[in-house]
């Protein structure tokens, strides 16, 4: 079975956009506001990536 790589892009992505957003959106302690959403952007990334594989290997068979 081939593995996607929809979870790591997704993972990457929300990690990404979640430290920013959290960093240039949250004046009182930008640092940990950015580790916070990160991590919470990661997690659904991560979600949306999987859920994006699992319905592309359903559909190919």
């Amino acid at each position: 079975m081939r593995v996607g790589w929809g979870w790591l892009a997704g993972l990457l992505t929300g990690a990404t956009l979640g430290a920013t957003w959290g960093f240039l959106g949250n004046d009182y302690e930008p640092g940990d506001s950015a580790i916070g959403t990160g991590l919470m952007g990661a997690a659904l990334g991560l979600f949306v990536g999987i859920t994006s594989d699992v319905v592309r290997f359903a559909r190919k068979h």
